[in-house]
């Protein structure tokens, strides 16, 4: 049966999000990852065979504080049936790195300016 679980992580920037992205994408049973919510802070994932307290433990040792804010089951019918289903999401990892980093109070890494290397 699939799970639908919703996590808040504090993210301060697209590099963060990117990372949190990934870190749940590379998770054994997640079929889908979204990102929703005003500030981008709400981290969906959809999966099957999935462990919300497996994925909550490794955002925490990746992206920083994260809080399982709900799990719930998801069937056929009502995935057909929910008008939120066919709403489109703040933003979805499409698996490419944003084209602009900005720095980071989070990260550990002072982040690179846009601009010419060559100069």
């Amino acid at each position: 049966m699939k799970k639908k679980v919703v996590l808040r992580v504090e993210m301060c920037c697209d590099r963060c999000r990117t990372k949190a992205l990934e870190t749940v994408a590379s998770i054994d049973g997640v079929l889908s990852v979204a990102l929703e919510g005003a500030e981008r802070n709400m981290v969906v994932v959809v999966g099957e065979g999935m462990d919300p307290v497996t994925i909550t433990k490794k955002l925490r040792k990746k992206a920083g504080h994260t809080e399982l804010v709900k799990v719930e089951a998801i069937s056929r019918r009502d995935g057909m049936d929910n008008d939120d289903h066919h709403r489109r999401p703040a933003a979805v990892w499409n698996g490419y790195p944003p084209s602009y980093i900005a720095s980071c109070p989070v990260c550990e890494v002072d982040h690179p300016t846009v601009g010419c290397s060559i100069v």
